[in-house]
């Protein structure tokens, strides 16, 4: 996919594997996706986009079981998002996260430009990242909030 708004756009689902794929300059996201269980970006060739990966949960359905290995993650404008995990629901919850072996790009480290991007008052929990290339990003991991 070439060119557009938000890449894929997910609500309230179960079991989403995104493999193998290239989505580049998109305006908005590549992968936007809110209330899941069981989600997989691996072996992506290239998504590019202002906010690459966008992942929240909802009201009445949590985030949980998120695996994000082994893609290329690059950001097409300055002060971009690459990852953005949040959490701001009471009653739902984030959880179970790995982060592992990608390589994330921004264009240039002259403004904020994150690479994995905690946000949200409510708790996200059970994170690993690791193996991560970070080049041209000025926050690597960055929680914007304290959560309770």
């Amino acid at each position: 996919m070439v060119y557009g708004i938000n890449g894929i756009f997910a609500v309230q689902v179960l079991a989403i594997n995104v493999t193998g794929n290239q989505i580049i300059d998109f305006s908005s996201t590549c992968l936007n996706i809110c209330g899941y269980f069981g989600l997989s970006i691996a072996a992506n060739g290239e998504l590019t986009a202002d906010v690459v990966i966008s992942i929240t949960n909802t009201s009445s359905s949590s985030a949980v079981s998120i695996n994000i290995t082994g893609n290329r993650l690059a950001l097409q404008k300055a002060g971009g998002k690459t990852i953005q995990i949040g959490n701001t629901e009471t009653a739902t919850t984030a959880r179970d996260i790995i982060i592992q072996g990608n390589t994330i790009i921004g264009v240039a480290a002259t403004t904020d430009t994150y690479g994995v991007l905690f946000t949200g008052s409510r708790p996200v929990t059970n994170v690993t990242i690791s193996g991560n290339i970070f080049s041209y990003i000025i926050y690597g991991n960055f929680l914007a909030e304290m959560w309770t």
